[in-house]
């Protein structure tokens, strides 16, 4: 049994993702994916988007909101996180928790809009946060940081 999808809301730093296997999904009833291949075995963190910051009331509430909605509407788990992150960046926009959130299709029409992506600096250096290494993959294509346990076929191409 155990965890079957987890999802980690890290602050600014955005939102970490770890899945089970296909056989563990295969009994989530109905919050399973609908495309369980698609997230089985996964490890991702999206990155946060860039926004002015006005308040935090609620942000990683609003973020987790964003996520479960893109899981029950089948999209894969990198627009997912993605969206989630899009939800979360527009919650702090506004000084309350919900007024800066936006509709599901407004929300998905500013990601792609081309919407940059916060790029982190580490305490002690002055180029963006690279994950690469400790076994991270940046995706270009889907803005998101594919980890070293992760079972895509996209990780599998970069290897």
């Amino acid at each position: 049994m155990g965890v079957r999808i987890a999802g980690i809301k890290v602050g600014h730093r955005g939102l970490y993702l770890c899945t089970n296997s296909i056989e563990s999904l295969e009994h989530m009833g109905r919050a399973q994916p609908t495309k369980l291949s698609a997230w089985a075995n996964r490890e991702l963190w999206a990155p946060c988007f860039e926004t002015p910051v006005i308040g935090s009331t609620g942000s990683g509430d609003a973020t987790i909101a964003g996520f479960l909605l893109g899981l029950m509407r089948g999209m894969p788990p990198e627009a997912t996180l993605s969206a989630a992150c899009a939800v979360g960046a527009c919650s702090v926009e506004a000084a309350d928790a919900l007024s800066g959130i936006k509709s599901w299709p407004e929300t998905l029409e500013r990601i792609a809009s081309g919407w940059p992506r916060l790029l982190l600096k580490s305490k002690h250096r002055k180029s963006p946060l690279d994950m690469s290494h400790f076994g991270w993959h940046w995706q270009e294509n889907l803005e998101v940081w594919t980890g070293p346990r992760d079972a895509s076929l996209v990780h599998r191409a970069t290897l």
